[in-house]
């Protein structure tokens, strides 16, 4: 493997999450890289929580982060099985994040282990979403994507939420749940990735749970998420959660230095 592309995902202040911002260009890119956003993820916020960017879009971003510590790009829903896609993208990426709407009632555990299989192929890592608000867009549980995660021992797991009308990741999962649910995956050794329309208020709180990131898209732009990034936004960002500890060792890859 390309050593750039063997990347350890752990905050640089170990007593707290990192910062994951969603980006969907080049210059948004390196707006978050000025801002000094520890984890920068792409995607394309117009068509979906997990939305694709195009391949124009994926080359250019992948350039400009390729050395960046951490980076992410989402690569839509396993029920697209687009497979080429998967493979392009992680020839691009080390991270790929996949969703997992509408698949309730087909064999999605056999699906996500074939694009788990196909994305180690080209050098990155898989990670799938498991959505809070499930029952509106017909995913697995929380629950059931936790345990598909410990069984195949992935090393991450993202939270969010499919459908983006407002509505916010604590609108449909509680902190004790929230907790639950991280005290499950830390055990594991999973790192959890939350978002879903979190906010700068909400961050502080969420910080105190044993997470890997913090993922925001929302409120780091003007206006709604499809808006641009704005760069004082940014800065908040960053700054409420470097100043947010967290117990020590909550972030279980800190226990791999």
């Amino acid at each position: 493997m390309d050593a750039t592309r063997d990347v350890t995902y752990r905050s640089t202040n170990p007593l707290r999450p990192q910062l994951l911002v969603s980006v969907q260009s080049v210059s948004e890119a390196q707006l978050a890289m000025s801002a000094g956003v520890s984890w920068i993820d792409l995607k394309n916020p117009a068509i979906g929580a997990l939305g694709s960017p195009t391949a124009e879009v994926a080359g250019k971003v992948a350039a400009l982060l390729h050395q960046w510590p951490s980076r992410s790009v989402a690569a839509g829903e396993l029920v697209e099985a687009d497979r080429a896609r998967w493979r392009s993208l992680a020839r691009l990426f080390p991270v790929i994040k996949l969703g997992l709407q509408h698949t309730i009632d087909t064999p999605w555990p056999e699906t996500l282990d074939e694009a788990c299989r196909l994305v180690a192929d080209a050098g990155a890592t898989l990670v799938p979403a498991a959505y809070a608000d499930c029952e509106r867009c017909a995913a697995p549980t929380w629950e059931e994507v936790l345990r598909y995660c410990i069984h195949r021992a992935l090393p991450y797991l993202l939270i969010d939420t499919a459908i983006k009308d407002g509505g916010s990741l604590l609108d449909w999962l509680s902190y004790a749940e929230l907790q639950e649910l991280t005290r499950r995956a830390t055990l594991a050794g999973i790192g959890v990735v939350l978002a879903g329309n979190l906010s700068l208020e909400s961050l502080p709180r969420l910080a105190t749970l044993p997470v890997m990131a913090l993922g925001v898209r929302g409120a780091a732009c003007q206006g709604a998420r499809s808006g641009n990034i704005d760069a004082e936004k940014l800065r908040k960002l960053v700054a409420v959660l470097d100043a947010q500890p967290l117990p020590a060792g909550a972030n279980p890859l800190e226990r791999e230095a």
